[in-house]
């Protein structure tokens, strides 16, 4: 006769196998978002949405605490990592208003004055000098319940990877982890691009520890957004990621994550489905003629989306 705590630990294996905790749980959604020509489809109805932005579902400005003087830039707030209970309340708050869906802000990159500032991020830098950036498992686990909650309540969500800018770490950033200069991001042929593709890689293959789903199986995610504001974004650049983001989530749609322009090229790239622009007041182009001017750009081709709106004043 087996002892008896062999007998319940055999039970507890076959019931973990037979899937049990280990399994992925059912989501809220029934369809994937797919595109029909210009128009988002969910199952055979239309999709459309608009809502207030909420950039900091997975990482919070912590702007109560002003600047960090340890940051020689002359800018670097603190942040910090939301909790479920906040990640929860915003996105049921969302969802009550009326919104189908949301855009958050990028992944963050970890840079030099990081630690004198105590700021985590989502990208870390390579173990060795050729090696890949690696994800912080702990801000991950963040963007792991932000999905979850999404589905749960019934958000979808675009994500972008990558910004252009450096207010959160992005493509300066990741760029340094090679030596290598900003503007080398855009270059196919650059250490810090293949380093690019290998973060979304290493993103959408991810599982969520939540849900227990790829992020690829996750219907809550309606898109990949390129990037936040790839101004610089070519076409060798952008044909080579859409194709990439394709590859690993086929189910999922892909934003071409420029501005202030709409790229030609994007329009007739078959793993585009979406193009973009973000509208400022600082940039002068936040004005009705400039949608007009984008949507005849785009021709019916694509799914068009307002990505951000703003008032910020010009600075002289």
């Amino acid at each position: 006769m087996k002892p008896m705590k062999n007998l319940l630990l055999m039970g507890l294996l076959s019931a973990l196998g037979a899937g049990g905790a280990l399994a992925a749980e059912r989501s809220h959604f029934t369809h994937f978002i797919t595109r029909d020509g210009a128009t988002l489809k969910d199952g055979d109805k239309v999709f459309r949405f608009a809502g207030i932005h909420a950039p900091e579902l997975h990482r919070i400005e912590d702007d109560a605490r002003g600047p960090c003087r340890a940051d020689p830039r002359g800018w670097g707030q603190y942040f910090k990592w939301p909790t479920a209970q906040e990640q929860q309340n915003w996105i049921q708050a969302m969802v009550q208003t009326g919104a189908k869906a949301q855009r958050v802000y990028v992944l963050s990159v970890q840079q030099e004055f990081d630690k004198a500032c105590g700021r985590e991020t989502h990208i870390l830098a390579p173990e060795t000098a050729d090696g890949m950036p690696r994800l912080n498992e702990k801000a991950m686990r963040v963007y792991d319940n932000m999905i979850a909650e999404a589905d749960k309540q019934g958000l979808r969500l675009i994500l972008p990877f990558i910004d252009h800018w450096w207010w959160w770490g992005g493509r300066e950033q990741l760029a340094a982890f090679y030596h290598e200069k900003a503007e080398d991001f855009y270059r196919t042929d650059s250490k810090t691009f293949k380093a690019y593709l290998d973060v979304i890689r290493q993103v959408i293959t991810r599982t969520n520890t939540v849900t227990g789903r790829a992020y690829y199986d996750e219907k809550a995610i309606m898109a990949w957004e390129t990037g936040n504001e790839l101004e610089d974004t070519n076409a060798d650049f952008l044909h080579q990621t859409a194709a990439w983001i394709k590859k690993w989530a086929p189910h999922q749609l892909v934003v071409d994550g420029t501005y202030k322009k709409i790229n030609s090229f994007a329009l007739t790239d078959p793993n585009v489905d979406i193009v973009s622009n973000h509208y400022y007041t600082n940039a002068d182009n936040n004005h009705p003629g400039q949608v007009t001017q984008d949507l005849r750009a785009v021709g019916g081709q694509k799914v068009y989306l307002v990505g951000e709106f703003g008032l910020l004043r010009r600075i002289n």
